[in-house]
């Protein structure tokens, strides 16, 4: 293995272990995407994605932003995220999960006002499984 190999290898990581590619792809398929959707939906050519999820070749600031945006995840969730930490801030409800996206930019008294109003459904939900 030469020096640009192990260079490519170390710039892959995402600081998790997990090969950015591996990554992609498993947001890709977790998004039930084709290579083909999912370079549509991100403006770039799917050679491109089949590159990347291979681990040839590394997107662009702007092409990770694309592709981020298509996934409906955060750079730092495609990026960063471990594992356990995704699949337990995945969420199969697309809506509720731009929803929350919203949220975030709300003023912090609007979002205590909605983390209340979570909170009582979440006891109302817990209240009504306890008493079948």
């Amino acid at each position: 293995m030469n020096k640009m190999t192990v260079k490519a290898e170390v710039k892959a990581e995402n600081g998790n272990g997990l090969p950015f590619g591996k990554k992609l792809a498993e947001a890709r398929k977790a998004a039930s995407l084709t290579q083909q959707e999912l370079a549509d939906k991100a403006d770039v050519h799917i050679s491109h994605v089949q590159r990347i999820e291979a681990g040839t070749s590394q997107p662009t600031v702007d092409v990770l932003k694309r592709l981020a945006e298509a996934l409906q995840v955060s750079i730092d969730m495609l990026v960063f995220a471990k594992p356990s930490q995704e699949a337990e801030t995945r969420l199969s409800d697309v809506e509720l999960l731009n929803q929350f996206a919203e949220i975030e930019k709300f003023a912090d008294t609007d979002k205590q006002a909605l983390k209340t109003i979570i909170s009582a459904m979440i006891v109302k939900h817990r209240v009504e499984l306890a008493v079948r």
